[in-house]
């Protein structure tokens, strides 16, 4: 009988193992990537752009969501209850909706830094110039998350209109569980995700139709120049549209990530009120992470698709040049 027991825990052990280990390096891979962004870009005074401030903040709110958001959810996950206590969870969740959004509209502060950088960039000339107004709309991209997320969830305005199904949850009182009425779930998830993901894209596309024409435009101008003054400055014209280009091209990679990873959780919670609470745990748990996910790989991009950014990284780590340019010519 005990043997018997004992082959069956086995596998829910090892499982556990693989779970924890697995949660630990994605929780250990999100804090120390953006870490060595903030870093590379503190030490770095040529990466001290207005634009990269940008980055920085998003970093920063990305370390949050791996210290606090994503290490209370994994404690969750291997334990299968919530130890923490009532306050500790509504707390929880607030942060979670908070952090994840505020990534998210940082996401979007930088399309549409790269639309004006591509399309206007005359207006960009001038915005660069307003630091303050820049330094206004990162500090918008933390309160207005915080002030849907935080305030609501704290008053408990997302649990109108269900007391039924929350006295069922509460009668489970080993787990955090996040239920949102229909108008939170609908209002929620087209600020947080739907809105921004609309800007983003609709900015992409005037991007990428702007790139192109430039490039265009500047191989032609550099064609008609036989002079080697003229070619000379064509070419760093040339080499500032590709660096722009490039900039771009990766930016576009992120928001393509960011996309895929968080469109299965918005679109449950969505659907999930008006099924009446139909997903069950698991699923919420796969989708959720999916999500967190997001936050991981934002630095990885980074340093894999911008050349100044590994070159910063290979300086922190003391890596050698001449191994740099061994691992730029397959790039």
């Amino acid at each position: 009988m005990n043997s018997t027991v004992q082959a069956d825990d086995e596998p829910s052990f090892l499982l556990t193992i693989i779970i924890t280990f697995c949660l630990a390096i994605i929780i250990i891979l999100t804090i120390f990537g953006n870490c060595l962004i903030c870093l590379i870009l503190i030490l770095n005074e040529p990466l001290r752009t207005l634009p990269n401030s940008i980055l920085v903040s998003l970093s920063v709110a990305d370390i949050c969501v791996g210290i606090v958001v994503m290490s209370l959810s994994a404690v969750d996950i291997i334990k299968d209850q919530w130890i923490f206590g009532n306050v500790m969870c509504r707390v929880w969740i607030s942060l979670d909706v908070s952090f994840c959004s505020t990534s998210i509209f940082h996401l979007c502060y930088i399309a549409f830094d790269r639309y004006m950088v591509i399309c206007r960039p005359l207006d960009y000339g001038k915005w660069v110039l307003r630091k303050r107004q820049h330094c206004v709309t990162i500090i918008c991209c933390w309160i207005v998350p915080a002030t849907f997320s935080i305030l609501p969830l704290q008053l408990g305005w997302h649990t109108l209109g269900i007391t039924n199904e929350i006295v069922n949850i509460d009668a489970q009182p080993k787990h955090c569980i996040f239920m949102v009425n229909k108008t939170y779930a609908v209002i929620c998830s087209t600020v947080a995700f739907y809105l921004p993901s609309i800007i983003m894209t609709v900015a992409y596309i005037h991007v990428y139709k702007a790139a192109m024409r430039q490039a265009k435009e500047i191989t032609k101008l550099e064609r008609n120049f036989s002079c080697a003054k003229e070619r000379t400055k064509y070419r760093t014209i040339v080499q500032l549209g590709h660096c722009e280009r490039k900039a771009t091209k990766t930016i576009s990679i992120i928001m393509g990530c960011f996309i895929i990873l968080w469109l299965p959780f918005f679109i449950l919670n969505v659907i999930d009120p008006f099924c009446n609470y139909c997903i069950n745990k698991q699923v919420w748990l796969v989708v959720t992470w999916f999500g967190y996910f997001n936050s991981m790989i934002n630095p990885i991009i980074y340093i894999s698709f911008n050349r100044p950014f590994r070159e910063a990284v290979y300086k922190l780590f003391g890596i050698a040049k001449s191994s740099i340019k061994e691992t730029q010519t397959g790039v």
